[in-house]
């Protein structure tokens, strides 16, 4: 109980303090010393699988400045005798952005087969809504991995559809499927941060008709936005008048705590929640000791 009371404490004590905003950081000239067409004749010339994956986590970090590469990646993403670093070479063919269109093909054909590796497929996915989010195959066939049997691949198309332009209804109608799966309701959540006001307003939806893994899910996002999210607070407090499982009453009363710190409401559920916890039996207190660790 005293773990939760002090996690309740940190949270509204710590809710209005402003978050540190960085600037963008200007791409590397060098990494390690070497520039793009070193790190490039790396991995041309190496069959070392270690190597070449340092090569290639290199040319990412220069991003589309590493454009030079993406013939020599394309190479090693057809390379099977190496699967991990098929993975690489995708996910830095999508951090070199743009300037890899010519690969759209190639990276669509991996995604929608579904005998290749998972890891390899989930990087895929993610370099084709990074190299060209407006194209329409990309598009498709992202709305597609949502729903695929693979639930690595579901998630990494969930978080991959935000970034496609134009964002609209279909894509969040299609989240807010995604939202009421328990496996999927993490990824879908936080996806939903990135759409703006109808994002919450499709979570605060999910409060309502979602099961435990999606309403859990959903408090915990709207918590995440803290006081952006006072609109939705007194659907929260509603949920959590009539949540039975002690689980999801603990996050969405952490989430309350974010949103609303100096609510009365917000406050009256959280003495409420403390005086649940201390006269619960002995064995019902992990509750309690679980939350702490938020």
């Amino acid at each position: 109980m005293r773990r939760l009371f002090f996690s309740l404490v940190f949270v509204v004590a710590n809710a209005s303090l402003a978050q540190d905003i960085n600037p963008p950081v200007a791409p590397p000239q060098r990494i390690f010393g070497r520039d793009v067409d070193a790190w490039v004749a790396q991995l041309k010339q190496t069959e070392q699988a270690e190597e070449r994956k340092l090569a290639m986590i290199c040319l990412a970090e220069f991003g589309p400045a590493a454009a030079a590469a993406v013939p020599e990646l394309l190479v090693v993403c057809k390379d099977e005798l190496q699967p991990e670093n098929q993975y690489w070479a995708a996910w830095t063919l999508g951090a070199i952005g743009p300037a890899a269109k010519s690969t759209l093909p190639y990276l669509l054909a991996r995604l929608n087969d579904s005998t290749q590796p998972v890891s390899y497929r989930t990087a895929a996915c993610g370099a084709l809504s990074r190299i060209d989010p407006q194209d329409t195959r990309v598009r498709k066939a992202t709305l597609t991995a949502m729903r695929d049997r693979n639930v690595e691949v579901r998630a990494e198309a969930i978080a991959a559809v935000v970034a496609l332009t134009p964002l609209d209804s279909d894509i969040v109608v299609a989240l807010s499927k995604a939202l009421l799966a328990d496996e999927d309701a993490q990824a879908a959540a936080t996806a939903l941060l990135c759409v703006g006001d109808v994002g919450i307003e499709t979570l605060v939806k999910a409060l309502e008709r979602g099961g435990n893994a999606s309403r859990a899910a959903t408090a915990e996002a709207l918590g995440c936005l803290g006081r952006d999210a006072a609109g939705a607070l007194p659907a929260l407090l509603r949920s959590l008048k009539r949540e039975r499982d002690p689980k999801v009453r603990s996050v969405m009363t952490l989430a309350a705590a974010r949103i609303g710190p100096k609510d009365s409401a917000t406050l009256a559920a959280l003495v409420e929640r403390v005086l649940r916890e201390e006269h619960a039996p002995e064995d019902k207190r992990g509750i309690g000791a679980e939350a702490g660790g938020v």
